[in-house]
C-alpha cells in the first residue's frame, strides 16, 4: 500500500540523483581509463548486491558475455589498466557470486565473476559517479555450498535464541 508507494518514490528520486551525478562526473572525466579499486555493497532486505568499479579517466567501452560450465559473467573493459597493487582475485560477499578475477590483456582489462550455482544471476551494469556498477539481483541466487542449510528440501530453517537469566534472581 502506502509503504510500497513511498519506496517507489524514493527509488525514482535516487535514480534521478544518480543520473545527475553521472552527468556531472562525465564532464570532469579525462585521461586513460584506470581501474582504481572495487567496492562491494550488499542489501539483504532488497536482495541485491553491487560491485562498484572505481574508474578514473574516461569511462571505457565494454563487452559483456556469460559463459556456462561453470557459470561466469565476463566484463571486458576496453583500453583499461589497473595498478599493480590491485588484487587479481577477490572473494565477494554477494549471494550467487563467489568471486571476481582480474586479467590484464594488451587492449583490455577482463573481469570474470564466478557464480556459485550453474546459472548467472540477473544483473545490470550502470554508470555511477565512481565509474561503473554491476547490480546483481540475489533474490534467486543459490547459497554457496558451505552455507546451505542441512534440512530436508522445503523444511523451514529456524534460527532462534532464548534469553537466559544467569543472575539467580526471579
Amino acid at each position: 500500500g502506502e509503504l510500497s508507494k513511498y519506496r517507489t518514490q524514493i527509488s525514482k528520486l535516487q535514480a534521478v540523483q544518480e543520473k545527475r551525478e553521472v552527468k556531472r562526473s562525465k564532464r570532469s572525466r579525462r585521461g586513460p581509463a584506470v581501474l582504481k579499486g572495487i567496492d562491494v555493497r550488499t542489501n539483504s532486505k532488497q536482495q541485491t548486491g553491487e560491485v562498484v568499479l572505481r574508474i578514473s579517466g574516461v569511462l571505457p567501452g565494454r563487452e559483456v558475455m556469460t559463459l556456462q560450465g561453470p557459470a561466469r559473467l565476463v566484463v571486458d573493459l576496453k583500453k583499461t589498466t589497473k595498478p599493480k597493487e590491485l588484487e587479481r582475485y577477490r572473494p565477494l560477499p554477494i549471494a550467487g557470486v563467489a568471486r571476481v578475477r582480474l586479467g590484464e590483456h594488451p587492449d583490455r582489462l577482463r573481469l570474470v565473476f564466478d557464480m556459485n550455482g550453474s546459472q548467472t544471476i540477473p544483473y545490470r551494469i550502470v554508470e555511477v559517479r565512481e565509474g561503473l556498477a554491476l547490480r546483481f539481483d540475489t533474490s534467486s541466487a543459490p547459497l554457496p555450498r558451505k552455507q546451505r542449510p542441512a534440512t530436508p528440501s522445503g523444511a523451514p530453517v529456524v534460527n532462534a535464541s532464548v534469553p537466559v537469566d544467569l543472575s539467580g534472581q526471579d
